[in-house]
């Protein structure tokens, strides 16, 4: 993604490759679209953001996901693990945002979550988080495999 934003076009207008880096695998989605995460279609969204979720577990937890911008697409990420039937990986994140974030909504809004999390994290919440994130690493859905499908299930690739 560029710094304002937008998605940095590829060969292929419409998709994502599959990034190997530093020992753990991330996945990238690579858009051409003019308006940013605002001009994808609700699909291209929820995929974005399952491999946004991934990537930012896998290169810092769960703290890092919530804290960052990617938190922000939370809501998307939730719909997409649920179409892809990553029920484990879907559990994992549900219980992250309990830790956090308890009942209430997670803002949208970047410097809200921040505030939000940094009001509420204590160090026994930071040990859950980090023990949730070793629970994804293991991948217990294969989410890679599950997001080539839906990748191809709904014709984003």
């Amino acid at each position: 993604m560029r710094e304002d934003g937008r998605f940095e076009k590829s060969g292929n207008a419409s998709l994502l490759t599959c990034l190997e880096g530093s020992g753990a695998t991330s996945y990238g989605v690579f858009m051409a679209s003019p308006t940013g995460f605002a001009g994808l279609s609700e699909m291209e969204k929820q995929y974005f953001a399952v491999c946004l979720l991934d990537g930012e577990i896998c290169n810092g937890g769960y703290d890092q996901f919530f804290f960052d911008h990617a938190g922000s697409h939370y809501n998307y990420a939730l719909l997409g693990l649920k179409d892809m039937g990553a029920d484990q990986t879907l559990a994992l994140l549900l219980q992250a945002k309990q830790v956090l974030f308890a009942f209430n909504e997670v803002p949208e809004e970047t410097g809200r979550r921040r505030a939000a999390m940094r009001m509420n994290l204590s160090d026994s919440q930071t040990v859950l988080l980090e023990q949730l994130a070793s629970l994804h690493w293991k991948d217990p859905d294969d989410l890679k495999l599950r997001c080539e499908a839906f990748a191809r299930r709904h014709k984003l690739i």
